[in-house]
């Protein structure tokens, strides 16, 4: 006796959002999607995660929904501090050529 009674293409549907879930699972359980999780993001992952495990429909595509926009919130974090990283580091290398005087920055120029 099958554990689970359905046609040959309802299996192949059951399989794919409980696969995404055992994924989300463990990077729920771990604390890292892309990056160290929040508590907000985590709890917003375990939702989503929660929800891939039942087998209907409208849960399916609101759990892969909720984890795709926590995946989505982590990329744009990861993205937002590498532009920060990237203006402090041209800062950096355009002040790398003054030289500290008496307290005033001042460019090394011949008059």
């Amino acid at each position: 006796m099958p554990l689970v009674d359905v046609q040959w293409f309802g299996g192949r549907y059951l399989c794919r959002p409980g696969t995404l879930g055992t994924i989300a699972f463990s990077a729920a359980t771990m604390f890292y999607l892309l990056r160290k999780t929040t508590v907000i993001e985590w709890l917003v992952f375990a939702f989503g995660t929660f929800l891939c495990f039942f087998p209907n429909l409208a849960t399916d595509l609101a759990g892969i929904a909720v984890i795709a926009l926590v995946w989505f919130w982590q990329r744009y974090d990861l993205k937002r501090k590498e532009a920060v990283a990237a203006t402090r580091r041209d800062r950096y290398r355009r002040c790398a050529g003054k030289v500290q005087a008496g307290g005033f920055a001042w460019t090394k120029q011949r008059f």
